[in-house]
């Protein structure tokens, strides 16, 4: 079911986000492996969020596909009715139909794996993705948030760099960001300088750990920050 600004009659921002909630008798091949994702097209990141819709705990799947098409989905067990504010989002079924997935039906799901550099990797790239959007979309409120939130797994990345390297600081001579970029090009700037330490901070960890950095999240995701940058007002 497509939900939010693409399910309304009028016309939506191209670099809006899509929003899909699937109902389904049983949500957890969906929540537990990626090969649907893969049938839908190739993805650059996969982020493992929820939400809360009055008692309902909402998993989700935050994906940004090949191309920077972000999608967003939600799984609610079949048959959920919203309620309060929730039922006033618009909404257009795509797809109806009965039956389970092939994962279901065989029980071959993949079992959720601990934490890795490359879902701290793919977090912050997630973020630098939202700053880079709402900066074209002109909503500085929402890149300046976003902005912090990738910060924050700049701090992760640090804190990781910190135990594998025996307590040492990765830079004793490190420039803290701007506290509060005045402009879109400083926005721009910080992202920038974040993105460039956050990747000099995951070199060191992953030649101290002798672990392979996920180059292709790096580059998809930059490259497309980059291209937006360029066209940017």
């Amino acid at each position: 079911m497509l939900v939010g600004s693409r399910a309304r009659p009028e016309p939506h921002h191209p670099l809006a986000d899509v929003d899909v909630q699937v109902h389904a008798v049983r949500t957890a091949p969906y929540l537990e492996a990626t090969e649907w994702l893969r049938a839908i097209g190739r993805h650059w990141v996969c982020v493992h969020d929820a939400y809360d819709e009055g008692p309902l705990s909402v998993p989700t799947r935050l994906v940004i596909f090949e191309g920077g098409a972000k999608v967003d989905f939600a799984f609610y067990p079949a048959g959920w009715v919203p309620s309060g504010a929730a039922a006033a989002f618009p909404r257009r079924v795509l797809v109806a139909k009965q039956g389970l997935m092939e994962g279901e039906r065989s029980g071959a799901v993949r079992p959720r794996r601990d934490p890795t550099l490359r879902q701290v990797v793919e977090e912050f790239f997630f973020e630098a993705w939202h700053v880079a959007v709402y900066l074209v979309r002109g909503r500085m409120d929402l890149s300046l948030a976003r902005l912090t939130a990738a910060r924050d797994f700049l701090t992760t990345m640090e804190a990781r760099h910190h135990a594998v390297a025996g307590g040492r600081p990765f830079d004793a001579n490190r420039e803290g960001p701007s506290s509060s970029p005045a402009s879109p090009r400083e926005v721009w700037d910080e992202l920038e300088a974040a993105t460039s330490r956050f990747r000099k901070v995951a070199s060191e960890v992953v030649a101290a750990t002798a672990t392979a950095y996920p180059d292709d999240v790096d580059r998809n995701l930059s490259s497309f920050i980059a291209r937006l940058r360029t066209g940017a007002p």
